[in-house]
């Protein structure tokens, strides 16, 4: 990776956002309204990002209910992670019986044991695709995946509008002085860049692509996550976890790429960091971290597993 400042173009009509430092101090990020604000990035002596992830023995962690009537009992899917001084949590796609959509809710106090909410965050839509929670000092912010009139899908925020037309399989973050989405469109994975969580974000263009044939990658890449942390240096990291597949069809696995500005992602050499996992969600667990995943396809869900990194 390089180590230049952040090239981010500042959506139309905003005014340029603070430059930061190139040595830049830990960035505050995720912090609920009426919550005590959580930790900083996690700073690690060594890259502890990189490497393959273990499955839990415990997984599935969220498993799809066996209750025919359960707003899960097709599925649970695409998990997206969220931290506040109660602990854990984790917004998720669930699949009914009858083929409708609810993005629902679980619960932890330690990253591995997990319980569901009885309330959907939002309630049977046949047209909800992936959810990404974004918590801020303004309060938490609920992105996702809708299908739109044209037959594609448009990122949308719960109780405003879309945000981002045109993408899908949508990841939030707070980081570098910006806000951003990491999202699907036109086959590769871009950033979209903002000012402000709820509105402006701007195209920076494709920051991930398929890779060359014969790699694990070289098909598709898909459902992007998203992290920042602080190195021993003090310079913030972007970390993008996704999925990707070697051949039309076959089971998706985990790779991981970082950048420096954001946007000038670099895969790492030793992908896949997890074998037959799709949708991952990342966030610090035990001094290390954690993936949620759906150990299935998005296309085929069953439920969702843990794997860590130590």
């Amino acid at each position: 990776m390089t180590g230049t400042e952040p090239v981010v173009r500042p959506p139309s009509g905003q005014p340029e956002p603070r430059r930061l430092a190139r040595r830049r101090l830990p960035v505050a990020l995720l912090a609920l309204a009426a919550c005590s604000a959580p930790a900083a990035p996690p700073v690690f002596p060594v890259d502890q990002a990189i490497g393959a992830f273990g499955r839990d023995p415990a997984s599935p962690v969220i498993a799809r209910s066996t209750d025919p009537a359960a707003p899960d009992y097709a599925g649970a899917t695409a998990p997206s992670v969220w931290s506040d001084a109660q602990g854990l949590h984790a917004a998720y796609l669930g699949l009914d019986a009858d083929g409708g959509r609810s993005i629902l809710a679980a619960d932890s106090q330690d990253g591995h044991a997990w319980t569901k909410r009885s309330a959907p965050l939002v309630a049977d839509d046949k047209t909800l695709g992936r959810p990404a929670a974004l918590a801020t000092d303004g309060g938490l912010f609920l992105f996702y995946a809708r299908e739109n009139g044209s037959g594609g899908t448009d990122v949308v925020l719960q109780g405003g509008g879309v945000v981002v037309p045109g993408a899908d399989e949508p990841a939030a973050l707070a980081a570098g002085g910006y806000y951003w989405i990491y999202a699907l469109a036109d086959g590769g994975i871009h950033a979209y860049a903002s000012a402000s969580a709820a509105s402006g974000y701007r195209d920076q263009g494709v920051v991930l692509a398929p890779g060359p044939d014969g790699g694990f990658d070289g098909h598709a890449v898909s459902a992007p996550a998203a992290l920042a942390e602080t190195s021993a240096l003090g310079r913030t990291l972007f970390r993008l976890w996704y999925a990707g597949t070697d051949v039309a069809g076959d089971t998706p696995s985990i790779g991981l790429a970082g950048a420096f500005d954001g946007v000038t992602f670099e895969k790492d050499a030793d992908n896949p960091v997890r074998f037959h996992g799709d949708v991952p969600s990342v966030f610090p667990l035990d001094g290390g971290f954690g993936m949620l995943y759906s150990e299935t396809s998005f296309a085929d869900p069953s439920d969702i597993s843990l794997a860590t990194r130590p």
